[in-house]
């Protein structure tokens, strides 16, 4: 696994993945497997755990909402129940947060630039 400028390469047993990283929504470990969600709904499971991942990419660009979900800012459309802690991500999909990852949230939320009204 290696990252090439904006590409990401992972491997399964059968094929090598040159994927843009721009391109990931999320990515969810389950097990010894993580599967990455992409912007045009498709999905790839790998046989590698999600700090793998995470140690490959842009850190200013994903961070984790619990221990097992990696999400990308550019899709975070709102973060809604402030108290519940819950995102809404550009593709629909509604993600907890832990609350064990909620203040990291909240500090990487407002440090990304932003347009406040």
């Amino acid at each position: 696994m290696q990252q090439l400028n904006s590409k990401l390469v992972l491997s399964t047993p059968d094929s090598y993945y040159l994927l843009e990283v721009n391109q990931i929504v999320y990515c969810r470990e389950s097990g010894a497997e993580t599967t990455l969600f992409f912007k045009n709904g498709e999905q790839l499971k790998v046989g590698l755990p999600i700090k793998r991942i995470k140690d490959k990419i842009r850190r200013d660009t994903f961070f984790y909402t619990d221990d097992s979900c990696l999400v990308n800012v550019l899709y975070v459309q709102q973060l809604q129940q402030i108290a519940a802690g819950e995102l809404l991500l550009s593709n629909g999909t509604v993600l907890s947060i832990s609350s064990q990852k909620k203040q990291a949230v909240l500090h990487f939320l407002k440090n990304t630039a932003r347009i406040q009204i």
